[in-house]
């Protein structure tokens, strides 16, 4: 079964599902029921976009809600993906909670998969998830790389008007963006089984993206007849250079009872984003003109997480559960934008377009759930 429901979330197997095959988590999670993913990797649920995204459980802090990590993770790790109602464990905000559950411990043994793709404009890619599985120790790990390129058509033909209904003026834009996206993600990580009550898992995570857009546009003003009064061709080349690095610890102690059990979790990641754009504006009219404009931006976001959960069962039907989060983040960002000054024959910063944030947050939140279910 693709699907299954229960009593908080609902469960879609997505391992089991041929059209996953050379696919990446952002398509897993477009061919799960309720959710889309829009073209730049949005992703929404039941309408939706107040979404917070889990993998195995813990938070996405990237620069882009990890969108990009997403993009790197091959479909054949992934085993499910859990569709779970608002929630304090795993977030206070509401909105839809996505798990995306990854593979790990199947059977005894070493096993493994390797999946190759290609496609035409390029969508290739090659990922291999292995797993060695031992009386005291379990070793996964999972290494993909992407090549992916877009090309992107856009019309827009858009008329102004004013408050009483009469036009304004009218804009018309012929666009065409060619994104080319390279993508490396490397995890591997390890269970210690203590004893058979109490595991250990460690993991690090590295993930690198190369994105090289480059676009061209034809932007045409007219008045309200139609006369055109001003016409210009613009050409953008976008380089994005985004690495991350992933550290994660978990202690898990499993009690007599069923479902009784004490964890902790700590989650270390840090990701670094270095942006260029070169912006290049011939007008051909009422006047030549040629605008040179560089725009530079340098981002460093880390976080530190640290959750410990406590699950206490008082009846087949009945549960308590109670836990701590703490978030800490440190983010810093350099942006700027300059323009060419012909007079002066070097680049100008443009006002108002320079800014440099050093941003802290700490966060920290305790829940209780109390659950019931029909016997």
């Amino acid at each position: 079964m693709r699907v299954l429901f229960k009593s908080d979330k609902k469960v879609y197997n997505a391992s089991k599902d041929i059209a996953n095959k050379g696919g990446t988590a952002l398509d897993v999670l477009n061919n799960t029921p309720s959710v889309i993913v829009e073209i730049d990797g949005s992703i929404s649920m039941r309408g939706s976009n107040n979404i917070t995204v889990l993998i195995d459980g813990k938070p996405q802090f990237g620069l882009d809600k990890g969108t990009d990590m997403l993009r790197a993770i091959p479909a054949n790790s992934i085993d499910k993906v859990e569709l779970i109602t608002q929630n304090a464990k795993y977030s206070a905000r509401g909105g839809g909670i996505l798990n995306i559950v990854t593979k790990k411990r199947k059977g005894s043994g070493l096993n493994g998969s390797i999946d190759a793709h290609l496609g035409v404009p390029n969508d290739n890619g090659l990922s291999a998830f292995l797993n060695e599985n031992a009386e005291k120790i379990n070793i996964f790990s999972t290494i993909s790389f992407n090549n992916k390129e877009e090309i992107i058509r856009t019309t827009i033909d858009q008329t102004y008007f004013d408050l009483i209904g009469n036009p304004k003026g009218i804009f018309e834009q012929i666009r065409k963006d060619e994104n080319q996206r390279n993508s490396f993600l490397f995890n591997i990580g390890s269970d210690f089984y203590i004893d058979k009550n109490k595991t250990l898992t460690t993991s690090f995570l590295l993930n690198t993206n190369n994105k090289n857009f480059n676009s061209n546009l034809d932007l045409n003003d007219f008045d309200a007849v139609r006369s055109l009064t001003r016409s210009a061709h613009r050409n953008v080349k976008d380089i994005d250079e985004i690495s991350t690095m992933e550290l994660f610890l978990n202690y898990t102690s499993k009690f007599l009872k069923e479902g009784h059990q004490l964890s902790f979790d700590f989650k270390f990641d840090s990701t670094v984003s270095e942006n260029a754009a070169d912006i290049l504006e011939n007008a051909t009219s009422p006047v030549f003109e040629n605008i040179i404009q560089k725009v530079a931006k340098n981002q460093n976001l880390d976080n530190f997480l640290f959750q410990l959960d406590y699950a206490l069962p008082l009846s087949e039907t009945k549960k308590i559960e109670l836990g701590y989060k703490g978030v800490f983040k440190s983010y810093k960002n350099n942006f700027n934008v300059s323009q060419f000054d012909e007079s002066l024959l070097y680049f100008v910063t443009v006002g108002g377009f320079k800014d440099v944030i050093n941003y802290d947050e700490n966060v920290n939140a305790m829940y209780g759930l109390y659950t019931a279910t029909k016997g």
